[in-house]
This record gives structure tokens, C-alpha cells and sequence, in this order.
């Protein structure tokens, strides 16, 4: 998905719809509360709106024109969605209204993107079924996750104390080329501009 966005993918389906003369008449929270775009226009609008989510959220630290980007496309998809009577799945409301709300009130949406929580997690999972093959409880009377999290403690003290080598090599967030540090997000192609 972030290659997808990255290599500018997206840009290409709307003008798949080349074919399509239909103008679309889509509601704007502005005035003139509508602006009319082709088929190609209004796909591209949708793909160009998820790249901004996409760029916001591997933003740590974003500017409030980064906020009036990110509300712009939440506009955009919202009123693609409501022209089209499209229903809203349950990730898209949420990436649609609490994520803004949590975004602005923790200053950033970067500390939830929790990929590399949900992969520990995932491995934390699959070590406590190795670990725990019965339903029986086990001798110490744990849950299997108390279990694993009793073990990383263990792990993390032993390293402390030079007993146990470290894990993982920590490499710096910005050295990957996701991240949007301090660069700029552009609104979505096609969005109507935003009035002073």
C-alpha cells in the first residue's frame, strides 16, 4: 500500500474511467456547498484523498496545514461516499471522525499506527500457544500472556545486566523512507480550494 501510494499508482485509475463524460455534482461543507467534477476527476479526488491520510499518518510531527490537508480529504472521501450512497465500513468512519479526534488531541496520528505493536503482538500470540499447548492453567497459575509478559521482563532485566544479548538492533525512525518528517502534504488533486 505505501509503495502503491509512493510510486503515484493511484493517480492512474481515474483515468481509467476516460469513457465516462458524466459530470458529478458532490456536496461541499463551503460555500457553494457543490462543485461539479468528471468521472475521472472524482475517482482520482477519492485515490489522491487516501494518499493524504496515508502521508499524514506517517507524519509525526504535523503542521496545521497538515490538519487542513487531512480535513480536506476526510471531506472529499465523505462526499464521494455520500454521492454515491455508499455505505461507510466501520474503518472508514472511524479513519473519517475518532482517528482526526485522537490525531489532534495526541498532536499526531504516527504514535497509533502501532504496525510494529500489532507484529509483537502477533508473535507474542504465537509464542504463548507453543508455549501453553492445553487449556489447563499452567503451574504458576498465569494466563498465557501474563506468562509472556513475566518472560519479557525476565528477557529485558537479564539484558540490563549484560546477561543476555540484545534482541533487536534499534535503527533510527527517520532512516526509513515512509516517513514524512517535516516534508509538506499537498492537498488532494481536484479538491475544491479552501476559502479564506
Amino acid at each position: 500500500m505505501k509503495d502503491f501510494f509512493d510510486s503515484k499508482y493511484h493517480l492512474g485509475i481515474g483515468p481509467l474511467f476516460h469513457k465516462d463524460n458524466q459530470q458529478h455534482e458532490l456536496s461541499w461543507n463551503q460555500q457553494p456547498h457543490t462543485f461539479i467534477l468528471s468521472t475521472p476527476k472524482m475517482y482520482t479526488l477519492l485515490f489522491d484523498s487516501i494518499r493524504v491520510f496515508k502521508e499524514f499518518s506517517y507524519t509525526p510531527f504535523p503542521s496545521p496545514s497538515h490538519y487542513q490537508c487531512l480535513h480536506t480529504a476526510r471531506d472529499c472521501i465523505l462526499s464521494i461516499y455520500a454521492y454515491h450512497k455508499w455505505r461507510l465500513a466501520p474503518t472508514t468512519h472511524y479513519l473519517t471522525s475518532h482517528a482526526i479526534v485522537d490525531a489532534e488531541f495526541d498532536g499526531t496520528a504516527y504514535s497509533t499506527l502501532a504496525e510494529g505493536v500489532e507484529c509483537k503482538n502477533r508473535d507474542d500470540k504465537k509464542d504463548g500457544r507453543v508455549t501453553f499447548k492445553g487449556k489447563s492453567p499452567s503451574p504458576t497459575a498465569e494466563i498465557p500472556l501474563e506468562h509472556m509478559l513475566n518472560n519479557q521482563q525476565l528477557r529485558l532485566t537479564l539484558t540490563d545486566w549484560g546477561y543476555a544479548p540484545e534482541e533487536f538492533q534499534l535503527i533510527s525512525y527517520t532512516s526509513t523512507g515512509y516517513l514524512n518528517v517535516g516534508g509538506t502534504i499537498q492537498p488532494p488533486k481536484y479538491a475544491p480550494p479552501p476559502i479564506e
